[in-house]
């Protein structure tokens, strides 16, 4: 403390001055959390008042003998503008978690926050206990299993870490929900003691994939580069956290519970002040965020967001490589390359066995070839000249050639004259003879 007063102020305190002034400060917190907590029946009654159709609920601990102090346990708001806006226009999606509150005394800040069409965070419920326990949890399911209408959870997708508590309260309470793990957290704790950066690579991909022939393909990878990380990552529980195994309805692919994880970030200071401050500061947040995105709503001249355009605009960009057949009843199937079958598991088959020589149907449409034909040769349409009988163009012989030839040049024949013989040249006496008898 001293060292930090020297580096940010240029001045030198004594242990004895700091030690004085954390012990008033310390004092002085401690009378402000008292003066608080005293208030907490007003101000429960004030939102109930300004609020109408708002939950809450306090309960405390009694004191050691009748008419003493009670002593705060927890504490439970629900507005009605939260709770309304999550049931008519956010997804069927909720991230649970649990954030320490900044105070000398002990405390944590436990909140269920939903998401939106336009994917921003809409803060449902809240609540301040004393420790993230079993008994906490079971209770804050409690109340949002009544107020929002749940159900046994089969229409409600559900987003967490691990906590035992938390699962376990789940599980109780809505024990059809879709209960998943945030991928982050289950990372976290599998690479642990690995600095590897190829085991978080293969991670990702298996979280990320979207059919199970992508995951059984990404976890052969895995399982190639390493059995014994393969090993300890099937003990998580990977449909927990895999998109590939995550239903459809919840029109949401969330596998990190940036939910909560955006909500702690913007009470954080909140989390350092006292109880009435906190819940003040966490609902004019609400009150000024649902403001702000109804004059955006108000002025829109399109359908949809920007953000929301602009996914559509993507998912058209990506729907081009899709490879389309017609069907009736304006049906139409896309080809994936079998990676949405499901696996069965059983024996693979082999193909039959390589087929020696030539692919396809041997042929036996040959023609058969002449006397002087060659069977074989890289020109098929070429004879040979086995058995071929040469005539020299000199003699006229048989037997050689011009270059050897040394008989003197005979005379070639006469050619035959072009065309058609005329009548008068050949038979033509017969066709006289014709002409005289008719004569």
């Amino acid at each position: 403390m001293a060292e930090e007063i020297k580096r940010n102020y240029n001045l030198i305190v004594t242990d004895e001055q700091c030690r004085k002034a954390k012990t008033k400060i310390t004092k002085e917190r401690r009378a402000s959390h008292e003066s608080h907590f005293s208030r907490i029946w007003d101000y429960e009654a004030e939102i109930l008042r300004k609020n109408p159709g708002t939950i809450t609920e306090i309960q405390t601990i009694p004191g050691p003998t009748p008419g003493s102090k009670q002593r705060f346990d927890r504490m439970y708001v629900c507005f009605e503008a939260q709770r309304a806006a999550w049931k008519t226009t956010c997804r069927p999606i909720i991230g649970l978690d649990g954030a320490f509150l900044k105070w000398d005394v002990k405390g944590q800040l436990i909140a269920a926050v939903g998401r939106d069409g336009d994917n921003m965070i809409v803060p449902i419920a809240w609540a301040v206990v004393e420790i993230e326990n079993d008994v906490n949890w079971i209770w804050f399911v409690e109340h949002l299993k009544r107020d929002l209408g749940l159900g046994d959870g089969s229409n409600i997708t559900i987003i967490s870490d691990k906590q035992k508590g938390l699962v376990k309260a789940v599980h109780n309470e809505l024990p059809q929900a879709e209960h998943r793990m945030c991928a982050r957290h289950i990372l976290g704790n599998w690479k642990r003691n690995s600095g590897d950066p190829e085991l978080e690579r293969l991670f990702w991909k298996i979280a990320r994939s979207y059919t199970q022939g992508d995951y059984a393909d990404n976890m052969a990878a895995l399982m190639s580069y390493s059995r014994g990380a393969y090993d300890s990552l099937q003990k998580t529980n990977p449909p927990t956290w895999s998109r590939a195994f995550f239903k459809v309805g919840s029109c949401c692919n969330d596998n990190l519970n940036n939910l909560n994880e955006s909500f702690n970030k913007t009470i954080r200071e909140a989390r350092r002040k006292p109880l009435l401050e906190l819940f003040e500061d966490i609902r004019r947040q609400c009150m000024v965020r649902t403001a702000k995105r109804s004059i955006i709503a108000n002025r829109l001249k399109t359908r949809f967001t920007k953000r929301a355009h602009a996914e559509i605009e993507k998912a058209i960009e990506m729907s081009k490589e899709c490879i389309r057949y017609m069907s009736t009843d304006d049906l139409h199937e896309i080809d994936y390359r079998m990676k949405l079958w499901p696996r069965l598991n059983r024996l693979p088959v082999l193909p039959p066995p390589n087929r020696l020589g030539n692919r396809g149907r041997p042929s036996n449409y040959a023609r058969r070839k002449s006397i002087n034909e060659a069977t074989s040769s890289s020109k098929k349409t070429k004879l040979t000249r086995e058995k071929r009988i040469m005539t020299c163009s000199n003699c006229r012989e048989e037997g050689n050639n011009k270059l050897s030839c040394s008989e003197p040049s005979a005379e070639p024949e006469a050619k035959r004259p072009r065309g058609r013989p005329k009548k008068n040249q050949e038979g033509g006496s017969h066709g006289g003879a014709q002409v005289g008898s008719q004569g």
